[in-house]
């Protein structure tokens, strides 16, 4: 009985011995082979070699070796390994078992002093609180390797890992699920280095008010490649919110890459994808990759789902979103209200660097709230060039402008060749949404507010206002935006649409240019235009120096206003040609007016009134300079003609039939055969 006594009272002096234990030796190993529980305590050195201490802790430059052998499992306040030598030494940590904790501190801890860290295995890791991390990883200088494997990894942030200096972050995660039960699933910062993160097939979790990868560094690049699923499920409280999917942020030099065949999501209404060079980041983005992208949920949304953005306007560097899958934005505000601005896909730069987007060969993406795709080069001196295209057999459709891509600079050199080119394909129904003018121009507030299947120019630097000041004026629910000619902006605009378009209010095509440039339109598919609030087929308008081209071979309708509407405001000449279809408005088939340059039309196909009826406007042509109108073998005009203009004509191809200056009808009214 005293023997047993004796060793009570020992076990109770030193509680090491009163459980399993991990075995520890003073160079290093710590090795968890049997089921742990560990308490809060520190052991030295490994001075005790059979430890049920949480931290295991070694400043006597012997390097860490970690294992949590398959059949084990270390609980109760999880583990600490604590690298403190004076030199940087490795830390390396394998877990092929499990480690769990219910209290409020870091399951698994691996803390490093500027040597490499290294985590790896199967094993699973369990934080059951909502305050701290499944696996936390920090290092004061050197690099950091996490690869997970097939178990679960779950706590308020699943994998929390940072370093300082030159070290970089590399994080692969494998066939089980990482999860952030009241935060990021991964989170993790340097500071001179690279951070990469691979989302393996288990997929990467999110909830409460952060994302499911939040990543941030000040010098080096950010990528994220997703063959999982990564999944942000907060419910965004803010009209402005970034909560989501994955959220990339560079404050210095280094780009940002996300792509992967995995899908994107923010179920909770946040962006699926956003990627952000900061006001002080200098780098470019490449969004890509063929996986789905989703944001917002039937009962809420308010977010873009891919947002890719340059801040800093010192940062000329690019940015190309490709993303080939379908993009779902599910915005749930008030189709009126016009509360939230999002997208499918939204580029912004402020810098002066291009910007190219482009959808997938038969990819849907579809917006319920304002825009398809915007693109906006909103900085004062933003004059890179901005190419959009949508790819064959796809469909994008939104309920304000399918395609909005718009240049805010205030000077743009003529030696820059600043460029806009839209190629769309495939089918584009847009809708009746006002743009949202009176707000920031990089939200897309900076052009008219009349929404468009394509709405592509130069608004020469915008002015808001919270009532119309100009010609140029035009006003939504935030208020009004005034565009004024501007000769220090140049640029050409070129809309190449070989895609059915179906919209429901405002114009099919809007091609514009406040600056000096020229401005151009193709179509060879179908343009449609309905609704209340429906204008022009196509309308292409030129303030300052350029000339206008517009080039038809399908059909265009326009419900209320002109299947083609052409202004040219300063000087330039305006090209107007029907190769095939039908041209018809509402008001006119085509309406063509020039303050200082020529107008020439020629018709091979069919131009009338939409009314069909010989008295109805056909053709109407206004300006200082000649108005043309060649009507060539089989071509038909249905309709009255008015050309007004030092010399105005309507012809037939071959006839020189011209009718006097500033003549109206000139006698020239009724079917094709009179011309």
């Amino acid at each position: 009985m005293a023997l047993i006594g004796a060793v009570l009272i020992a076990l109770m002096l030193n509680p090491q011995n009163a459980n399993a234990a991990c075995a520890v030796t003073t160079t290093g190993t710590v090795n968890c082979d049997a089921d742990t529980t560990t308490h809060l305590g520190t052991n030295l050195n490994g001075i005790h070699t059979a430890s049920s201490d949480r931290n295991q802790l070694f400043d006597n430059d012997a390097a860490i070796n970690g294992t949590i052998m398959s059949a084990a499992t270390v609980s109760g306040f999880g583990l600490e390994l604590t690298e403190g030598a004076a030199t940087p030494l490795p830390l390396t940590m394998r877990n092929q078992g499990q480690v769990s904790t219910a209290n409020g501190i870091d399951a698994l801890r691996l803390n490093g002093n500027g040597g490499p860290i290294r985590y790896f295995g199967n094993g699973s890791i369990t934080n059951t609180t909502n305050s701290e991390a499944a696996l936390f990883v920090d290092n004061a200088g050197g690099n950091v390797s996490i690869r997970s494997g097939t178990g679960a990894i779950s706590g308020a942030t699943g994998i929390n890992a940072h370093t300082l200096g030159t070290g970089a972050v590399t994080i692969a995660t494998g066939s089980g699920l990482v999860t952030g039960t009241a935060g990021p699933g991964i989170s993790a910062s340097t500071a001179d280095a690279p951070l990469n993160v691979m989302v393996g097939n288990g997929g990467v979790t999110g909830t409460s008010k952060h994302h499911a990868i939040g990543l941030t560094s000040t010098n080096g690049d950010i990528s994220v490649r997703a063959n999982g699923t990564v999944t942000g499920n907060v419910r965004c409280a803010a009209v402005a919110c970034a909560m989501g999917g994955v959220n990339a942020i560079s404050n210095g030099s280094g780009n940002i890459t996300i792509d992967g065949s995995g899908a994107y999501s923010a179920i909770g209404g946040g962006r699926a994808i956003f990627a952000q060079q900061s006001a002080t980041g200098l780098g470019g983005i490449l969004v890509t990759g063929a996986g789905a992208t989703l944001t917002g949920n039937p009962s809420f949304g308010i977010s873009s789902a891919i947002r890719a953005q340059i801040t800093n306007p010192a940062d000329a560097s690019n940015i190309v979103v490709d993303r080939s899958g379908d993009i779902t934005a599910i915005d749930t505000f008030p189709v009126g209200a016009n509360l939230s601005v999002s997208a499918d896909i939204h580029a912004l730069t402020l810098g002066a660097g291009n910007v190219t987007v482009a959808g997938g060969a038969g990819a849907t993406l579809s917006n319920a709230g304002i825009f398809g795709i915007e693109v906006s080069a909103a900085g004062k001196r933003s004059s890179g060039n901005i190419n959009v295209s949508t790819g064959v057999g796809s469909t994008l459709t939104a309920n304000g402008s399918g395609i909005f891509a718009d240049n805010g600079a205030t000077a743009i050199q003529a030696s820059a060749g600043s460029t806009i080119t839209v190629t769309a394909n495939g089918t584009i129904n847009s809708g009746a949404l006002l743009n949202p003018v009176g707000r920031d121009p990089g939200e897309g507030g900076g052009s008219v507010a009349t929404p468009a299947g394509i709405s592509a120019g130069y608004n020469g630097g915008p002015v808001f206002s919270a009532s119309a000041t100009g010609p140029y004026t035009s006003c939504g629910p935030f208020g009004c935006t005034t565009l004024t000619p501007n000769p220090h902006v140049n640029g050409t605009v070129n809309v190449v649409n070989n895609a059915a378009i179906n919209t429901a209010g405002g114009n099919g095509i809007f091609a514009f240019n406040f600056g000096n440039g020229n401005v151009s339109v193709t179509s060879s598919a179908p343009i449609t235009v309905t609704g209340a609030t429906a204008q022009n087929g196509i309308a292409v308008f030129s303030a300052e120096r350029g000339n206008l081209s517009v080039i038809t071979t399908a059909n265009v309708m326009a419900s209320n206003g002109d299947g083609i509407q052409t202004t040219s405001a300063g000087a330039g000449t305006t090209t107007i040609n029907v190769l095939a279809g039908t041209t018809q408005g509402g008001t006119s088939g085509i309406t063509a007016t020039a303050a200082r340059g020529p107008i020439q039309i020629d018709n091979s196909a069919t131009i009338q009134n939409l009314s069909d009826l010989a008295s109805a406007l056909a053709v109407t042509a206004s300006g200082a300079g000649d108005a043309i109108l060649t009507n060539n073998a089989g071509a038909v005009v249905t309709g009255t003609v008015s050309m007004t203009g030092a010399t105005a004509a309507a012809t037939r191809a071959g006839s020189s039939a011209a009718m006097p200056a500033a003549s109206r009808n000139g006698g020239r009214t009724g079917p094709s055969p009179s011309l």
